[in-house]
């Protein structure tokens, strides 16, 4: 049995009947892949014969933005996967895809198919895992916490791979991402799919950007308040507009002790070895020296957050115009008759406690004042005392915000 990632067989040149399914896994810089494949998808068809199929996301992936790729096709049993060469890539597929779903996938492809996954070396991945469980689930966790509790669950799925890999005879092949990450898309064309020197790599060069980087410890600190205090998803106006926005600002590693490092690596070193046993030498997944770690006193955020100029603008405008949309405009009206003494009635009072549900869901106060104001007729001015209040409260709500961030 060949090592996982050492290609069995010619180049690609001399397959032109196989299917390519990237599989993923979570943070191994799927989305670079998916993007630069949405970007040159023609040139993959014209040059290569290689196809890669259409799904709505290829639209979002070809502009740089984080997509989750094509490969959610094959879930649909009406697709028909065409012949010839033909890639796909998803990295929830990693998680998704069962044993008997591999099993009807290869049937569907009627020819040769090749699963390809990237991994990652241990704490490199721990760091980037729990940054992605800030932007995404909705994460509150310190790091510490996540990386006992929390983590690890992907290297049994890879180890299950392996496992099915051996047992159905399909080829799978296992990169480390830690070693490829600067040149990842070089290395999925001319590596992952074997085809070496003649790659769309070399006259399509991928874009510089970073695509779905990871955040700053600040930018963590800060997404992540969001979702402790916010009962709904807050990153497609927090975390999603500062990677869209300021893609190449450089990531941040939180800090750990010794005690944790010690108690992580010892619960996951079985698996691990595990799946070493199966990848080439090159490929192995790496535990880091606790040495060569950021370490910490205390395994939290560290304090004395910092924010540039263009990191604090795009928060606090996508941040505002979410809050308020689609009536921005309509509280800048408020305050002005406000200032200018001119009456104020209830259903300007009911918008702005609308707006104090949506950013305090917890509070009782306003969700009992706003079923109180809602009963009112649009006609009937409110208590002056109760909008001034809720003028203050937004107020202190706005620029508490902002001091934070400074």
């Amino acid at each position: 049995m060949p090592l996982s990632g050492q290609a069995n067989g010619s180049s690609l040149t001399m397959h032109n009947k196989k299917t390519y399914i990237h599989v993923g896994h979570g943070k191994t810089g799927s989305s670079a892949i998916q993007s630069y494949c949405a970007q040159v998808r023609d040139v993959l068809s014209a040059d290569f014969n290689i196809s890669y199929p259409y799904h709505r996301s290829v639209e979002w992936a070809a502009q740089g933005k984080v997509s989750s790729g094509n490969g959610r096709l094959l879930l649909d049993s009406d697709h028909v996967i065409p012949q010839g060469l033909s890639l796909y890539s998803d990295e929830t597929l990693f998680g998704k895809l069962r044993k008997d779903d591999v099993i009807n996938i290869i049937e569907r492809c009627l020819q040769d198919v090749v699963f390809i996954c990237y991994t990652r070396d241990f704490l490199d991945h721990a760091a980037s895992a729990w940054g992605q469980h800030i932007k995404r689930a909705r994460y509150t966790k310190p790091y510490d916490f996540f990386l006992l509790k929390h983590y690890g669950g992907h290297l049994n799925k890879l180890a299950e791979w392996l496992d099915w890999q051996n047992e159905l005879g399909f080829e799978l092949r296992v990169f480390n991402y830690s070693r490829h990450k600067t040149s990842i898309c070089e290395h999925f064309f001319k590596t992952g799919l074997e085809l070496g020197n003649n790659s769309p790599t070399d006259s399509h060069a991928p874009p510089a950007h970073r695509v779905n980087r990871s955040l700053t410890l600040s930018e963590y600190e800060l997404q992540r308040l969001f979702n402790v205090h916010f009962n709904e998803p807050t990153s497609s106006f927090v975390s999603d507009q500062l990677v869209n926005q300021l893609p190449n600002i450089a990531a941040e590693v939180p800090r750990i002790t010794r005690d944790i490092y010690d108690i992580a690596v010892a619960k996951n070193l079985s698996v691990i070895t595990k799946i070493n046993e199966q990848l080439r030498p090159d490929e192995k997944i790496r535990v880091e020296p606790f040495n060569k770690l950021p370490t910490s006193d205390n395994a939290l955020i560290d304090s004395g957050n910092t924010f540039s100029d263009e990191q604090l603008s795009i928060v606090v405008g996508s941040l505002a115009q979410s809050l308020l949309r689609p009536n921005i405009g309509r509280f800048d009206r408020i305050i002005s008759h406000f200032e200018q003494g001119r009456p104020i009635h209830s259903d300007d009072a009911v918008y702005l406690l609308e707006a104090l549900v949506k950013i305090q869901p917890d509070e009782p106060k306003w969700r009992e004042r706003l079923q109180s104001l809602e009963s009112l007729t649009s006609h009937r001015p409110t208590d002056e005392s109760v909008f001034v209040g809720l003028l203050h409260k937004m107020q202190n709500i706005f620029w508490s915000i902002v001091r934070r961030l400074r």
